[in-house]
């Protein structure tokens, strides 16, 4: 098509003449415009509704041509929708033409073009636009076809009548379109036909289901997107107390879905100028913003620029991280250096700048820093945000650390020296008081549940070794400097895989719907692909619909996939109401939301793995339940076939030392077991193409295979290794098999006399307990875990035996090869305080100096409480000495007055040394905290068991 020509010149003789340069220029931007709105209306528009028309780019795919009842039009996705919403009701092609209706699909959404959708709805009562939130074609239709003498009810997101019918705001499946194409032809076919029944009956059938699914609930845990572990944001992000904070463009973004209060963030480029306004009109007087260095680059710096000019109140917090993170690791468009950030934010008006690094001599001498700039390490991170807030006017810390993906990415390529330390937690000296988790935030500090409540181990699979888990205060930390954690070799389980009999595939005569849940960043996607690969092998026709979102940040991943029949068949790739023949669930979080919960059916058969690990809730609630017991029942209150346990996670752990390839397991147990309709030889081949660990991929299938068939063969050939669970027993269900092994503890602790305490007071509790409630022991259970807790606290002889048991340091030396490991502890009056939280400074020792004195510390137990004890002096051990003996006095003073009713309140009371944990300053505001609450319980105790003694004395 010929651009119709504009000739300035042509108009210009007629404008000039009376008129100012200004006058002729301004005409004749009006009357370009003018020439571009008419080229865009009455050439490119009609051109383009032509090409859409000559090329059938819309047209009717189901049903009627021309419907004589409803015509519901819709495009993409939601076409897809209609059509399994149509098929829930029942109507196929020959029930749609009898009852008057028909789909029209549009493949070009705006310009809309009127003729195919005219002549489509010539002959129509109703025509419903069903698309994917804004209503773009229905608007569009109201305005085309309004000027029609008969034209069509309009409907979509509201009724022709004004009442909400499709959600704008949410995305829509099969049954949400199943009740609105139900709502609407009802109100035209003929109530005396036998398709109005049929239609009425799956309608209120479909109705039931809906209702069902709503009773059952969805799971009280959440699987949200995190910082990475060692992401420089677990750091950067913190806020002093008593101040505010502005979330950012980026990673730090997530910081919103933590417990560190901050404000919303605004588009890229306008980080802090919010504030700029606002700070006029409240009594804040300062915030703080976080700003990436790629958001620096691309239009943040203005926003300093804006602040600094206005004298507000604020410090920008920029991460240097090295490279655009969240969108993929992308290098930064300016190539700016540190030095050039910090020098520009200075020419910008910034009244003092810091930078804070996780290595400042590097940065010092390698960045160009002007010299009246401090350079400090990261630790000082928060008194630098004390400081920088009382200052009146724009001030910018500059947080330089690399992104940890990206080194992790970098190490991978050999781009990247390999990290020259690793951590590992002493379970036996863990108190379980999560300090370590404040201090770093990391998801690699995970939960281990043993008889001795919960503890902490460090996962070495995710681990990206950035030590900030070693600032929490415990001595159960011990790095190991140059060690290089222990790979163990492929299992050879040919001869097993030999012997395993073919899978029973189930037909595939129909749509079977596929639903993998679990967490970003463990290989759900690629699982998926394999599967949808080896589809694809055997020539079926295959649809992958994976719902990402920032699962790479440790959120939640669903990858829905479809196996057809034929290549050309169709149906929604996003699996609906009850549409999962197999729901994988290698993360039981994940699989109890609403997404996968709702695709459960009659027809699903369901693999689960059963560990959880723990979510960003658990670094903010140490206690939060997450056990899988919870989990899998709310499962199975939605399945109609049992779960099939599958340990896919600690079977890739002890096989491959990691756990990404647990999904690949889970797909292999799948197959084995006659649940996924494809031949082992299409998905080994799939793996194969993927290119990606092929030998591991293809061990870990085999190896879920093997599993399915013969359990006992696997647990046979695999390292039976468990790590730190071999250091402190697993929960004991056996009341007295608990009680003996802490008597037996105790004995080790100090000696048989102690332990003899320990065990008379228990027998006294049991004794009263039967006595009060015959057949109870909540009150026994309760008096045996915590009298043995504040019976055994760890003073120094006790963490010195501990930290050389020979147990321990055979299980450093099967976790890893070589290295000088080393203690991380705060010994008393020596190093004094750290400035910014007063807590005992912590220092670095080796363990082949410390350990000879450590054996020799243990030795000391027997001065424990005696004349000669030096460190019971001290005002620790003699609160610990006094928990102790009060506990024994409240345990002793309920005991006459116990009976049936007082029970709970007896129990509760007995509970309370739950809560004290953790080492100096962290136990000391743990006791403070929980002394608070002993008066409380104490008299609940009192005054149940007076009500009981007051109506014995009534019915005397």
């Amino acid at each position: 098509m010929t651009a119709p020509q504009f000739s300035l010149d042509a108009v210009t003789p007629k404008l000039v003449e009376g008129k100012t340069s200004a006058d002729v220029s301004i005409r004749a931007e009006m009357l370009a415009v003018t020439a571009q709105d008419r080229r865009m209306v009455r050439e490119k528009l009609p051109q383009v509704h032509e090409f859409t028309w000559r090329n059938g780019i819309d047209k009717v795919a189901f049903g009627e041509r021309q419907p004589t009842n409803l015509g519901i039009v819709t495009s993409g996705k939601a076409f897809q929708d209609v059509i399994d919403g149509l098929r829930l009701l029942g109507i196929d092609e020959e029930v749609a033409k009898r009852l008057g209706v028909g789909v029209l699909k549009i493949g070009l959404i705006w310009p809309l073009d009127p003729e195919p959708l005219t002549a489509f709805g010539a002959s129509a009562k109703e025509l419903l636009f069903v698309e994917e939130k804004r209503p773009h074609m229905e608007l569009q239709a109201a305005n085309a076809l309004y000027h029609l003498h008969n034209h069509p009810a309009i409907s979509g997101k509201r009724t022709p009548g004004g009442d909400h019918l499709l959600p704008s705001d949410e995305p829509l499946d099969a049954a949400t379109v199943a009740q609105a194409i139900s709502q609407r032809l009802l109100n035209y076919v003929p109530e005396d036909t036998n398709e109005v029944a049929s239609l009425s009956n799956a309608s209120r059938a479909l109705t039931d289901r809906i209702k069902t699914w709503n009773a059952v609930g969805t799971s009280p845990l959440a699987r949200r997107p995190v910082f990475c572990s060692g992401c420089p944001h677990n750091r950067s992000t913190k806020i002093p107390k008593g101040s505010f904070g502005v979330a950012g463009i980026g990673c730090h973004g997530l910081v919103q879905f933590m417990d560190r209060d901050p404000l919303p963030c605004t588009h890229m480029g306008a980080e802090g100028v919010n504030w700029v306004g606002l700070h006029h009109f409240t009594e804040t007087k300062h915030l703080f913003v976080n700003l990436g260095d790629g958001t620096f680059s691309h239009s943040g710096s203005l926003a300093i620029r804006a602040a600094a000019s206005s004298s507000a109140n604020v410090t920008f917090k920029i991460l240097a991280n090295d490279i655009v993170a969240m969108t993929g690791g992308q290098t930064i468009e300016s190539g700016l250096s540190v030095g050039d950030m910090v020098r520009q934010v200075m020419t910008d008006g910034a009244k003092r700048v810091v930078v804070v690094a996780e290595d400042p001599e590097s940065v010092r001498s390698t960045q160009s820093i002007p010299p009246e700039v401090q350079v400090l390490h990261r630790t000082k991170m928060e008194s630098v945000q004390s400081e920088l807030r009382d200052v009146v006017g724009t001030t910018v810390i500059v947080y330089v650390q690399v992104c940890a993906t990206e080194k992790r990415k970098r190490r991978k390529q050999g781009k990247a020296p390999q990290p020259a330390t690793r951590v590992v937690i002493n379970p036996a000296v863990c108190e379980g008081c999560g300090d370590c988790s404040k201090a770093s935030n990391c998801m690699s500090v995970q939960p281990l549940e043993t008889e001795f409540g919960r503890k902490r181990r460090i996962d070495q699979a995710s681990c990206n070794v950035d030590m900030s888990c070693l600032e929490g205060f415990c001595p159960s930390f011990v790095s190991i400097e140059g060690g290089k954690p222990r790979k163990p070799s492929l299992p050879n389980i040919d001869h097993l895989v030999a012997k395993l009999p073919l899978p029973k595939a189930p037909p595939c005569d129909r749509p079977f719907g596929m639903l993998l849940a679990g967490i970003g960043g463990t290989g759900v996607v690629t699982a998926s692909a394999i599967v949808g690969m080896a589809a694809h092998l055997e020539r079926r026709g295959v649809g992958i619909y994976d719902m990402t979102g920032l699962s790479q940040k440790g959120g939640a991943v669903y990858s829905h996939l479809r196996i057809f029949p034929e290549p050309g068949d169709y149906a929604p790739f996003r699996l609906g109401l009850e549409d999962a023949d197999l729901l994988i669930a290698s993360d039981l979080i994940a699989a109890t939301q609403t997404e996968p919960m709702k695709a459960i059916g009659a027809r699903t058969q369901i693999l689960a793995d059963p560990y959880v690990p723990a979510n960003q809730t658990f670094h903010d609630t140490p206690d939060i339940d997450l056990g899988a017991a919870r989990l899998l029942s709310l499962i199975e209150s939605r399945a109609a076939h049992g779960i099939i346990r599958i340990p896919a996670t600690s079977l890739a752990q002890r096989a491959f030392g990691e756990p990404v390839l647990a999904n690949l397991i889970l797909i292999g147990a799948a197959v084995q077991s006659g649940r996924l309709p494809l031949s082992t030889a299409a998905l080994e081949q799939a793996i194969r193409l993927n290119g990606a660990g092929v030998d591991a991929s293809l061990q870990a299938f085999r190896l879920g295979r093997v599993f399915a068939n013969d359990t006992q063969a696997i647990d046979s050939i695999l390292n039976p290794r468990s790590g730190d669970a071999d250091l402190v027993p697993a929960p004991l269900s056996d009341l007295d098999a608990r009680i003996n092994l802490r008597a037996n503890m105790l004995n080790s602790y100090q000696n048989e006399a102690y332990a003899s305490v320990y065990r008379t007071l228990v027998e006294r509790v049991r004794k009263a307990e039967s006595a009060a409630l015959p057949g109870s022991t909540r009150l026994t259970e309760a008096v045996a875990e915590y009298a043995f807790k504040l019976m055994a606290y760890k003073d120094e002889y006790e963490v010195a035996r501990l930290l050389s048991d020979a147990t321990f340091w055979q299980s450093v030396n099967d976790q890893f090869e070589g290295g000088s490991p080393m203690f991380h502890l705060a010994p008393p009056f020596l190093f004094g305080r750290e400035g910014a939280t007063g807590r005992p400074r912590k220092r670095r020792f080796p363990a082949r100096l410390m350990l000879p004195a450590m054996r020799w510390l243990a030795r000391g137990k027997r001065l424990r409480g005696t004349a000669f004890d030096l460190f019971g002096y001290t005002e620790e051990r003699r609160t610990e000495r006094r928990l102790r003996d009060e506990y024994f006095t409240i345990v002793e003073s309920m005991l006459p007055s116990l009976h049936a009713d007082c029970i709970d309140a007896a129990v509760a009371l007995a509970s309370y040394p739950d809560e004290i944990r953790g080492y100096g300053p962290v136990k000391d505001e743990a006791v403070r905290r929980v002394e608070t609450e002993i008066p409380t319980l104490k008299a609940k105790f009192a005054n149940t068991a007076k009500i009981k003694e007051h109506s014995t004395s009534l019915v005397a």
